[in-house]
């Protein structure tokens, strides 16, 4: 971009500075779990998020939050999809599980959730 003074005197000299645009990582996809389940230790999968280096995983209950955690890609995803085991019991109830895509460079995407229940 560039940029030029003016004053009554006249116009300085123009001025010019770069950036660069980084686009921020997509959302992701919840794929499992859904719907209703007797495994009180169910594993978490989504798909990867274009330009996500990190994410921010977060799951809350019938009693309000349960876990939250950050998670590198290289350690959990593969081939598309991001595959996490469970990180703790769940009680029965109903829960909500969150995933957050996250760049060093183009910060945070969107939050996208699933509901899972357990029998």
């Amino acid at each position: 971009w560039w940029v030029q003074t003016y004053n009554l005197l006249g116009y300085g000299p123009w001025r010019k500075s770069t950036f660069s645009v980084v686009d921020a990582p997509d959302a992701v996809t919840n794929l499992a779990p859904t719907g209703t389940t007797a495994d009180a230790t169910p594993g978490f999968s989504w798909t990867v998020a274009d330009n996500s280096s990190q994410y921010h995983f977060y799951i809350t209950g019938p009693n309000g939050f349960v876990f939250d955690a950050w998670y590198n890609s290289a350690t959990i995803c593969d081939s598309g999809t991001c595959n996490l085991p469970s990180p703790v019991t769940l009680d029965p109830g109903t829960y909500t599980w969150s995933v957050m895509p996250y760049n060093t460079t183009a910060g945070y995407g969107v939050w996208k959730s699933g509901d899972l229940t357990i029998q």
